[in-house]
């Protein structure tokens, strides 16, 4: 999951950034929680992705071994999430605020 093209955010989560979300309200948002559908996913990465918020869905593939978090600055996450990801073998967090 990385960047959108000009004009396009991705729905803002669960207690999102309120300045954030009043910047890009006028952004076409796409629903990214159709991800939640791969639950055989074994490998997420986040690069980038105009994320604001908390996104309890990103953290419940029981089959995922990689993860990767790169400038995702809005993105709301914290360790205990990770619970549901039972497989996990690699986690890679880099430029967060999380």
């Amino acid at each position: 999951i990385a960047r959108l093209g000009i004009g396009h955010k991705y729905r803002d989560g669960e207690d999102p950034d309120e300045e954030m979300a009043a910047y890009d309200n006028n952004l076409r948002s796409l629903d990214i929680e159709i991800l939640s559908r791969f639950s055989k996913l074994r490998c997420l990465e986040l690069f980038g992705a105009p994320l604001n918020g908390r996104y309890p869905f990103l953290f419940n593939f029981p089959l995922l071994e990689k993860l990767r978090i790169s400038s995702c600055i809005y993105l709301k996450w914290n360790l205990e999430m990770l619970a549901g990801l039972p497989l996990l073998k690699e986690l890679y967090c880099h430029c967060n605020n999380s």
